[in-house]
């Protein structure tokens, strides 16, 4: 009797290590992630971060290589690796945190792939030593991630980053003292307790974790940072007063010698916005109509006006300096307003005033559930947070879609107006025609179109300097649902004459070329879309990718797609010789792919429904794994095979799922958009649990069936099979909903689950 409980709380201990090990590493990704985030460009840091999560499957060919020469000890091995988990996970983040910045994204990748291969390696080789109860193994592991994704978000909101590190380092560690307990390794129980008071007693030391935190010399090194950017110049910051990470950004206030009257607020080193001195008095502030950004508040009626992408609090000056006496101001990042508030005696406590009400959401959603018009509603900038324009980010913004465009339009007064500040050219052209296409839409003639719109430029020049630079310089661009009158014109040509700006289009003054062979007829929309050598086609909720202008597949997706291809080959070609091994890690690498096809656009669609980014991230990602760890549970259960085990009912289930699920949000979309959060949470959790629950089960089924065939030394190679086409599915997951969206990429997730079902290659003849 004793021996069975010993053997029970062994199991009970290995499951609950196997769910610490996957919440410490989910919760590195996203710190990891966040960390990339503020000293690398957007799509610098989906590369490093994919090829660091490439580990997982190199951990598992790592496992294969350790059980084959060190089989008799493989116990020990398997317990030191828990050990060293909690030193890398640490070591990688601060040799990233404080070396200085480097070029070499590979470089980045190999330093934070390092506990992701060690953790592949545990995974792997603990699921080989338990293959037979692997729908527990697998429970275990999708209820760690669930849990991770929830943890990380509220520890980074909580407790900044290096706190979150050490809470990381924490789990990581009691991992290994609960591993010793199931192995029996005494001596290596008292490192890794020593090592967790280590990691307890260290926090204590506010003062060390502080310092350890202002040093970020990478971030302080980076050339896409704009405190990097002002070294080279001869502005120089003398003051950093605030700084907070949290699950959104890296958030802080500079402050520069020569600039008295205003601090700047940056968003993961990049994004910046304007705080303004200000004691109540707008004659103090009057300088700031001397701005190109004024422009659009100089002309028609201001008196209702709705900011979106607020930030420091300058917009609202200006719209107060051009008479608004309503202003709804809407701002998703907290620690943008939290810097604000505790600046409140610098800004003349600006979102307190009785003219300004402050609203911290998306713009899109807020205004999707407002009922209000507007006399004009603004966005300046609110695009990117790179200081590097050019480059696209590959997180979806869904407030310059199509559909987007169509609610502002909706929300406007009859002369209303709709601004916006772009960066550059390209930005300027997708703004652009995206508002001509909903003009032309809502049923203003081709003909007229073009007298509904302007574009001022903030230089005078309209001609290249050189054959690299752009001539486009954050331009105002503003549509009108009426036609502009000849008196706003010549007001708006005399203040770009006197701030010295560059007049683009302005309705029967100056017109852009191209506009004017619009208005004649002689060119369609489409024609100008199709012959422009860029990608500036509207984004739509569906595919709402702002800054891919490539044409077809995104170029960089696509090299970044051949370089992993090119390495999982390698891979193949050096440990998949075996017929039989091939065929196991095919079925293993269709459901790796299919799978994140499914779940990338499922947490990207939510976004806009949730109303917030990291919310829709931990909560999406939460409930697909969490029913997902339900299905794997019952995964053996004999209701599901069919036709000795080779029809598994569960992958028809989940394809169909797929393929159905665009439809279902659709009408989720359509009938609860306007409910309170908590409604909005459950009816996601009952649209999503049926699909993750059956998506749960294919891993352990084909475990199950590798294990009770005799296939069992496979299992670390079809575990580093399935952990580095996961990656691949995350690049073709991001890469066709760029190209072809969200929808199309769900469709595609759900028909590799059918093919599974109709020929699955783990009962192919070898």
């Amino acid at each position: 009797m004793q021996k069975v409980k010993t053997v029970v709380t062994r199991k009970i201990l290995l499951l609950i290590s196997i769910m610490f090990i996957t919440t410490a590493m989910l919760a590195y990704e996203v710190l990891i992630t966040r960390l990339f985030s503020a000293v690398l460009l957007h799509h610098f840091v989906f590369m490093v971060i994919s090829f660091s999560i490439l580990g997982l499957g190199l951990g598992g060919i790592w496992a294969y290589r350790i059980s084959k020469k060190f089989g008799d000890r493989i116990n020990e091995i398997l317990v030191k690796l828990t050990l060293i988990l909690p030193v890398v996970i640490g070591s990688s983040v601060l040799v990233i945190y404080k070396i200085p910045h480097v070029g070499i994204g590979i470089l980045y990748a190999f330093v934070s792939s390092i506990p992701f291969v060690v953790a592949g390696s545990i995974l792997s080789l603990l699921f080989k030593k338990y293959s037979r109860i692997s729908s527990r193994l697998y429970f275990a592991d999708l209820l760690g991630s669930a849990a991770g994704s929830v943890l990380i978000i509220f520890l980074m909101n909580k407790l900044g980053f290096m706190l979150s590190l050490i809470c990381i380092l924490i789990i990581s560690a009691l991992t290994s003292i609960m591993m010793t307990m199931v192995y029996k390794f005494a001596k290596i129980r008292i490192v890794a307790l020593l090592l967790l008071i280590i990691f307890i007693v260290v926090p204590f030391n506010m003062g060390f974790i502080k310092n350890l935190e202002k040093n970020f010399n990478s971030y302080y090194a980076s050339p896409y940072t704009l405190i990097n950017h002002l070294t080279d110049t001869e502005e120089t910051v003398i003051e950093i007063p605030y700084v907070k990470w949290d699950a959104i950004s890296r958030t802080e206030v500079i402050q520069i010698d020569n600039k008295k009257k205003e601090k700047y607020i940056l968003t993961d080193g990049g994004g910046t916005t304007s705080m303004i001195r200000f004691d109540g008095d707008l004659k103090k502030v009057e300088y700031l109509k001397d701005r190109i950004d004024f422009i659009p508040f100089a002309f028609g009626k201001n008196d209702q006006t709705l900011i979106i992408g607020a930030g420091g609090g300058k917009d609202v000056l200006l719209a107060l300096l051009g008479g608004s006496k309503e202003i709804d101001a809407v701002e998703i990042n907290s620690s943008t307003l939290e810097a604000v508030a505790k600046f409140s005696d610098f800004n003349g406590n600006i979102y307190g005033l009785k003219e300004v009400k402050i609203y911290n959401q998306d713009g899109r959603y807020f205004i999707k559930n407002s009922q209000k018009k507007y006399d004009h509603i603004y966005l300046s900038m609110v695009m990117t947070n790179a200081i590097e324009n050019t480059a696209f980010s590959l997180s979806e913004n869904y407030i310059f879609t199509y559909e987007a465009f169509n609610e502002y339009f909706h929300h406007l007064k009859k002369d209303g107006k709709l601004s916006f500040m772009a960066h550059s050219s390209m930005d300027m052209l997708r703004i652009l025609f995206t508002g001509i296409k909903v003009l032309q839409d809502i049923g203003i003639p081709q003909e007229e179109i073009t007298d509904h719109l302007m574009i001022i430029n903030r230089n005078k020049t309209t001609q290249k300097q050189s054959q690299h630079e752009d001539y486009i310089n954050m331009p105002i661009i503003t549509f009108k649902l009426t036609p502009f009158t000849q008196k706003e014109i010549q007001l708006v040509a005399s203040i770009a004459k006197k701030q010295n700006r560059g007049i683009i289009h302005l309705p029967n003054y100056i017109e852009l070329e191209l506009l004017q062979e619009y208005k004649k007829g002689n060119l369609g929309f489409e024609e100008i879309i199709k012959n422009l050598r860029v990608n500036i086609t509207p984004t739509t909720d569906d595919r709402p990718f702002f800054y891919n202008f490539d044409k077809g597949l995104p170029r960089i997706m696509v090299r970044l797609l051949l370089i992993v291809f090119a390495l999982v080959i390698y891979i193949k070609r050096k440990y998949y010789q075996d017929t039989k091994v091939k065929q196991n890690s095919l079925y293993f690498a269709c459901i790796a792919i299919a799978f994140m096809m499914i779940e990338i656009p499922l947490i990207q669609k939510m976004i806009l429904f949730v109303g917030s980014p990291s919310i829709a991230f931990s909560f999406i990602l939460f409930i697909i794994l969490l029913s997902a760890g339900m299905g794997s549970l019952v995964s053996k259960n004999k209701i599901f095979y069919k036709k000795h085990n080779s029809k598994y009912l569960p992958l028809l289930l989940t394809g169909i799922g797929a393929i159905v699920m665009p439809y279902i949000i659709k009408l989720i979309y359509t009938n609860f958009f306007a409910f309170g959060q908590i409604q909005r949470m459950l009816i996601i959790s009952l649209a999503l649990s049926p699909l993750g629950f059956f998506m749960g089960m294919a891993f352990p089924y084909g475990m199950h069936i590798i294990e009770s065939r005799g296939y069992k030394h496979h299992i670390p190679l079809v575990w580093g099979m399935n952990g580095m086409m996961s990656v691949v599915g995350s690049i073709l997951a991001v890469t066709f909903s760029m190209a072809f969206g969200f929808n199309l990429t769900l469709t595609l997730g759900g028909l590799i689950y059918i093919v599974l079902y109709i020929k699955n290659p783990l009962f192919k003849k070898a």
